[in-house]
């Protein structure tokens, strides 16, 4: 799966799950370090960087996500997903419908 096509299914989840959220998919290709995705509920933002494959997370990216304090990574590698807050050790693995859930657990909704 491409990131393009990961990304716009995870955004199709989560407008689905999330209706009262503000969910960004941020398209600037021309400031370094921007996270891929912005869903912002109840006052509350959170960021997520995704990367499908081996492609690696940029050091701008990992700083970027750790300033925002609410910064994820989402890794999808052959089918299996792993979520990383920022400057801890990846969570999972897990398949897509339980990583939804957990985006949801994050973001606040539940």
């Amino acid at each position: 799966m491409t990131e393009a096509a990961f990304q716009a299914k995870l955004l199709r989840a989560l407008r689905q799950r999330l209706p009262q959220a503000v969910i960004v998919k941020i398209a600037d290709r021309f400031t370094g370090g921007l996270p891929d995705v912005m869903v912002s509920l109840n006052g509350v933002v959170t960021w997520f960087e995704l990367k499908v494959g081996y492609n690696p997370v940029k050091v701008i990216q990992w700083e970027t996500l750790r300033r925002l304090k609410r910064g994820y990574v989402v890794r999808e590698l052959r089918g299996v997903i792993n979520l990383q807050l920022a400057g801890y050790t990846a969570e999972g693995p897990y398949d897509f419908a339980v990583l939804v859930d957990r985006i949801v657990q994050i973001c606040g909704s539940d």
